[in-house]
């Protein structure tokens, strides 16, 4: 019998302030569980061997994504928190669980961290981080020529909530509404407070297909896997009303030139 992650180190989930939060009817939010986590990141990495690749985990909460790759052979972890307290309790997570070597967490914000990063990592993960930062555009080209792999998790564009309950509900049940997400490109600007720290947030909402057009101009093509995967066996959460995931990955190291192009 396989002992999952998070049965073998409960502390990842007990510590997380993110167990307490109610969710509301028709949110994009959810409650941390083990199973939940544990199911969310075996998508993240659907046939995709960890061992010995080195992580980097920005916006890493209480270091639950270590605890998954580092069990899983992964070579170095490197965990980015902007709460303090949060940091401290990553921080304790993975010393009582992983030799010290392996991992590190640093408390600065995502924006200040990838401005001066040297390192390369194998995969880059941005999960439940996008919508606090107002431009995607300058983070993504900082890393873009840092990593082989992107893995981004974010909430839909909330758009649909200014129509009237009839229109949403035609464009929800005509599946036109989860097309555009897919097909198109659009960002949502929102503010937001967040759960955790109570301050306000002046984030974004770019969606699905915004990562897919523009991670494919900077070279990643997205992987048609991970997105579906998260749809099928967490379709509470993953949804055209809710939150979507991929993992993009490069095919060429060559970008597109941004903005004016002679054709």
């Amino acid at each position: 019998m396989t002992i999952e992650v998070y049965e073998l180190y409960p502390h990842f989930i007990t510590s997380d302030p993110r167990t307490k939060r109610e969710g509301l009817p028709g949110s994009s939010s959810y409650n941390v569980n083990g199973p939940f986590m544990q199911k969310r990141f075996d998508c993240f990495f659907h046939e995709y061997d960890l061992q010995d690749k080195r992580v980097l985990d920005l916006g890493c909460c209480v270091g639950a994504m270590g605890a998954y790759a580092l069990s899983k052979g992964a070579k170095y972890y490197l965990g980015v928190e902007y709460g303090s307290d949060l940091a401290n309790i990553a921080i304790t997570n993975l010393s009582n669980s992983f030799d010290t070597e392996r991992w590190h967490i640093e408390n600065d914000s995502v924006e200040n961290f990838t401005k001066n990063l040297s390192e390369n990592f194998d995969i880059v993960v941005l999960s439940g981080i996008i919508y606090a930062i107002f431009d995607p555009i300058p983070l993504l080209l900082s890393l873009y020529n840092k990593t082989d792999m992107f893995i981004i998790e974010s909430m839909q564009p909330r758009m649909l909530d200014i129509f009237p309950p009839e229109v949403k509900e035609k464009f929800e049940d005509s599946q036109l509404w989860k097309k555009l997400l897919e097909k198109s490109s659009f960002v949502q600007y929102k503010t937001t407070v967040d759960f955790i720290t109570k301050t306000r947030i002046n984030g974004s909402y770019p969606n699905i297909g915004f990562f897919i057009h523009f991670l494919n101009l900077l070279g990643f093509k997205d992987s048609k896997v991970v997105y579906d995967l998260l749809n099928t066996n967490l379709s509470d959460i993953y949804n055209a009303s809710g939150r979507f995931g991929e993992r993009f990955e490069k095919y060429t190291d060559t970008k597109e030139k941004l903005g004016y192009v002679e054709i």
